[in-house]
C-alpha cells in the first residue's frame, strides 16, 4: 500500500453524486439537468426543494423520475420548505449531511424563487467544490 492511500479517507465504491433542484410547475430545465448529470455519470441521489406552493410539481418531477430512471433515488421532503434564503440554506445543509458518502453535489437553481437565490451563492461559498 503507498503512502497516498493509507493517508486518505476511502469512499464506498461508485457512491456517486447529487442533485439538487427546486420544484417549478415547467419540468424541463430539471428533467434536463438530470439527463446532463447522469451523462457525465453516475447520479446516486435528486434532493427536489419545493414550497408549498410547489408541492405537487414536486411530485410530478418525483413520479417522472421514478418511471424514467429506477435506479434513481429522488428525496422529496414530506414537509415543504419556505421560500426565505435562511430555510434553503438549512434544507440543503441538512442533505449535506444526510448523504455525506457522495463524492459530488450539483446545485441547479433554474427554479428557485428570487428570494431562494442567496441560499444558492451562499451553499457554492460554503462548498466550492459544488457546480452550480
Amino acid at each position: 500500500m503507498n503512502a497516498a492511500a493509507t493517508s486518505e479517507s476511502p469512499r464506498p465504491e461508485g457512491a456517486g453524486s447529487a442533485l439538487i433542484v427546486f420544484a417549478q410547475a415547467d419540468l424541463r430545465s430539471s428533467l434536463q439537468t438530470v439527463s446532463w448529470c447522469l451523462s457525465r455519470g453516475k447520479l446516486d441521489t435528486l434532493f427536489v426543494y419545493h414550497t408549498p406552493a410547489t408541492a405537487a410539481d414536486a411530485e410530478r418531477l418525483r413520479k417522472l423520475c421514478n418511471r424514467q430512471w429506477p435506479d434513481l433515488k429522488v428525496v422529496v421532503p414530506g414537509e415543504p420548505g419556505g421560500d426565505r434564503s435562511a430555510q434553503v440554506i438549512e434544507r440543503i445543509r441538512d442533505w449535506r449531511r444526510f448523504r455525506p458518502n457522495l463524492d459530488g453535489w450539483v446545485l441547479d437553481g433554474t427554479g428557485a424563487l428570487p428570494s431562494m437565490m442567496a441560499a444558492v451563492s451562499r451553499a457554492g461559498e460554503e462548498s466550492p467544490d459544488w457546480l452550480l
